[in-house]
């Protein structure tokens, strides 16, 4: 989870999102994003890919090194 998140974190950051306007655009908090993004929160797939879609991404781009 912990290294999951950390992918979500540096391709966010790298489109130029903050946590806040991207967990807006989620429509999810801000807090259970920075749960998400320090591999604190247990999540569901349909999050997962959510979190894809809106990073422009494949679910399994999230997974890569």
């Amino acid at each position: 989870r912990k290294r999951l998140g950390m992918r979500v974190s540096r391709i966010r950051q790298a489109k130029g999102l903050s946590q806040s306007r991207f967990a807006m655009m989620l429509e999810m908090s801000r807090p259970t994003l920075n749960m998400i993004e320090s591999g604190y929160d247990n999540f569901k797939i349909n999050t997962l890919a959510r979190i894809a879609r809106g990073l422009g991404v494949e679910i399994e781009d999230l997974f890569k090194d």
